[in-house]
This record gives C-alpha cells, structure tokens and sequence, in this order.
C-alpha cells in the first residue's frame, strides 16, 4: 500500500496471507524461549497460525503468541510426532509491534514450530471528522 500512512489502514482476519516465516525452529527449553518474529506493518486484528510437533521423547510442546515480549495468546499444547496447525484472531496490534512465538518443552525431547504466519486484509480507515468542520449543503 504505498504510498498510504500505516494508521490510514486497519486490518481484520481472513484467509489472505500477509508474512509468514516458513523455516523449522526447535528447543527443548524450558522456560519459554523466543522462536519466531514478524514485524507489524499496519494496525488490526490479524489471524496468527502455526504449527507444532512434539519432535521425539516423553512430555509435551507448548507455543504461545506474544506481542513485544508479554505473552498474549492462548498456550497451546502438542504431544503429537505429527505438526498440529493452531490458530487464533488477535487484535490490538500497531505498526511496529514485534508478533512474536515463543515454546517451551515439559519433557524430554525437542518442541518444532514452523509455518509462523500473519493473515489479514487491509482497507482504509473513515476519516477523523471533527464536528464543525462539515458543512452539509
């Protein structure tokens, strides 16, 4: 959208991709540890998914979204071998904010993110209209 001022746009949730970060990341930390970050470009609502696998040994994988380091999402959970696709729709976000994955591992064996993505689409804020400053003809 160039050419348009980031707080012209609003995002909302949909089936449209908007950044993903594609590569596998891996632990087996525990506490949480940062996996993923993609940069806001404009404000909203987005759909966030990823998908997590418990990649070997006992316990369970956890993911959970972030934004500018505070936790934020829902904490998922996978005990599978097999990747399981989470997603959910937050809000809130501004251009600028660091949409972040962190996971962590409560067991033996590594947790494996991949497919981190941003999903939404853009239209254009109304215009602040202060009153007075329309005349109606």
């Amino acid at each position: 959208m160039a050419g348009i001022e980031p707080k012209q746009v609003v995002a909302r949730p949909s089936s449209s991709l908007v950044q993903q970060s594609v590569e596998v990341a891996t632990t087996n930390s525990f506490p949480p540890v940062k996996l993923k970050e993609i940069t806001v470009t404009y404000p909203g609502v987005y759909r966030i998914k990823f998908a997590l696998r418990k990649a070997g040994g006992a316990g369970a994988s956890h993911a959970q979204v972030y934004r500018n380091g505070a936790a934020l999402g829902v904490i998922q959970q996978s005990t599978s071998g097999d990747f399981t696709t989470f997603s959910e729709d937050i809000g809130g976000w501004q251009t600028g904010d660091l949409l972040q994955l962190y996971g962590w591992d409560t067991g033996a064996g590594p947790l494996e993110v991949m497919s981190f993505s941003q999903w939404g689409e853009y239209s254009l804020r109304p215009p602040d209209i202060t009153p007075g400053e329309v005349t109606l003809a």
